[in-house]
């Protein structure tokens, strides 16, 4: 029974995540965002994951220089955020760091969630966030997720009328 809770669980995960998606391609959906000090909901987000990171070995480092402040749905950005660090966890080997950034740089806002992992090919990064991809083939659904996250931070970006940028370099 424990295991088809579990299993259960993971999928309501999978319909909320699929959902969320079709929702976000409607044109008429508007957001409420309000002002959002955007270094606090990073501290926020890295206070969550503090836990999870030390249980892997992993630094969670926070630069922010002052408060930045954007017009956000806070909600959705947590979510945004935490997909990309949960990416990171799971691709960062022990010993390895995740580096939170935000700047600002007059009405545009950048946040960056960088680690030490093995890195992604250059011939994947364009895939990366299509839904169900993943560049990792011997993650399977149950030890690594469907390939929705990426996704999801995208159509999260957009709604605030942003964008998505993935660097990365093998090694």
């Amino acid at each position: 029974i424990e295991s088809n809770l579990e299993e259960c669980a993971r999928l309501e995960r999978i319909i909320d995540s699929l959902l969320f998606l079709a929702r976000a391609e409607n044109p008429q959906l508007q957001i409420e965002r309000s002002p959002v000090d955007v270094a606090e909901e990073l501290a926020c987000v890295s206070e969550f994951f503090e836990a999870p990171a030390q249980e892997a070995g992993s630094g969670l480092l926070l630069e922010c220089t002052g408060p930045v402040t954007a017009p956000l749905n806070r909600a959705l950005f947590q979510r945004a955020v935490g997909n990309l660090v949960a990416n990171a966890l799971a691709h960062t080997p022990a010993g390895g760091t995740i580096t939170l950034r935000v700047r600002a740089d007059g009405n545009q806002v950048a946040v960056e969630v960088a680690d030490t992992g093995s890195g992604i090919p250059a011939d994947e990064i364009p895939h990366l966030c299509e839904r169900f991809y993943r560049a990792d083939r011997s993650r399977t659904p149950a030890s690594g997720g469907v390939g929705l996250g990426l996704a999801i931070v995208k159509s999260i970006a957009e709604l605030h009328q942003g964008g998505i940028d993935i660097r990365s370099e093998v090694g």
